[in-house]
């Protein structure tokens, strides 16, 4: 019997990352021109809404509301007039805010629009305009939770008051029985839980791997797993819970080429960029002790480099 070999035609696939034409590139070059034109022209109508609102001007046009009146003349969507009509009102009377939505639209100042005043304007503007929605949001969240932070410690109180939370869980009964044996007739839930916290930190101490000096930015895979199980894959930062985006060298891996456990955290994108802006303080600390800060520090051994990251990363992107 004699069987003939098959040869089976192999699917071609488009080539998505293929070089384009000249022609191409001239019709990307110009579909591109044209939608910055239209992002800059509809940043314009927003900033107008508020005032055509106040003069009624679209019910003297015959529409039937502010609502119609932007869809059909400005292409805006009911949630892009909300916005407008919200947001542009907070910072109309503000002319650096004004600018920034201007340059980069109404999303570039929410989070800062329920906050600024004519005295911080400047100081808010410039947050806004050098920083993504994102980051801005999470900026502003810590910068206010440390303005109360330091309010409460400036409060006068005969003595210390401890802060409890209650916890509710739902633990299948055999697990409940086995914490029961862990707390003692005598001991108390909340003395349970901690020694379960330091016998996880002494056997994380245990399995810790050592620094490796390295010319890559590659971070060796058993510190990386060794850190994200340490840190539950979750951002570092006091009052954070997002996923981790990056593992952050707080040492600063260009300066000194280690991948130190000790130096090494899980940040969220937010964190991991504001960090590299040098707004966050304390760094050479635990990160319990880690703080947002106003501006950074130019003293810093690391400023120059933050710098230079951050100039590396606008370029990448832009």
């Amino acid at each position: 019997m004699t069987v003939k070999s098959v040869k089976f035609a192999k699917k071609v696939r488009p080539n998505s990352r293929r070089k384009l034409s000249d022609d191409d590139l001239k019709m990307h070059l110009q579909f591109s021109e044209y939608g910055m034109n239209a992002k800059e022209w509809l940043r314009k109508c927003a900033l107008m809404l508020p005032e055509i609102e106040r003069r009624k001007i679209w019910k003297k046009k015959k529409f039937g509301s502010i609502f119609e009146y932007a869809a059909k003349l400005a292409g805006m969507s009911k949630n892009q007039v909300y916005d407008a009509l919200r947001i542009v009102r907070k910072v109309e009377n503000l002319p650096a805010l004004r600018r920034v939505v201007e340059e980069k639209g109404v999303n570039a100042v929410r989070a800062v629009a329920t906050i600024v005043t004519e005295e911080n304007e400047m100081f808010w503007a410039k947050k806004a305009m050098e920083m993504s929605a994102r980051e801005l949001e999470t900026y502003v969240k810590d910068f206010r939770g440390e303005i109360n932070r330091s309010e409460s410690l400036h409060v006068k109180t005969t003595e210390p008051v401890k802060v409890k939370t209650t916890v509710t869980m739902e633990l299948d009964p055999q697990t409940l029985k086995q914490l029961e044996k862990l707390k003692g007739r005598d001991g108390t839930w909340e003395g349970a839980i901690k020694n379960l916290l330091e016998t996880r930190e002494d056997h994380l101490e245990a399995e810790k791997p050592e620094p490796v000096k390295s010319e890559s930015n590659y971070v060796p895979a058993q510190i990386s797993k060794f850190v994200e199980k340490r840190d539950n894959c979750t951002c570092v930062f006091p009052g954070c819970t997002k996923p981790h985006y990056a593992l952050h060298h707080t040492q600063g891996f260009s300066r000194d080429h280690i991948h130190d456990p000790d130096k090494l955290y899980c940040v969220c994108q937010s964190h991991h960029s504001l960090a590299h802006r040098g707004l966050i303080e304390n760094e050479n600390q635990k990160p319990k002790y880690w703080r947002i800060r106003e501006k950074a520090d130019s003293a810093s051994p690391r400023f120059g480099l933050d710098q230079l990251v951050g100039e590396h990363k606008r370029l990448t992107f832009s």
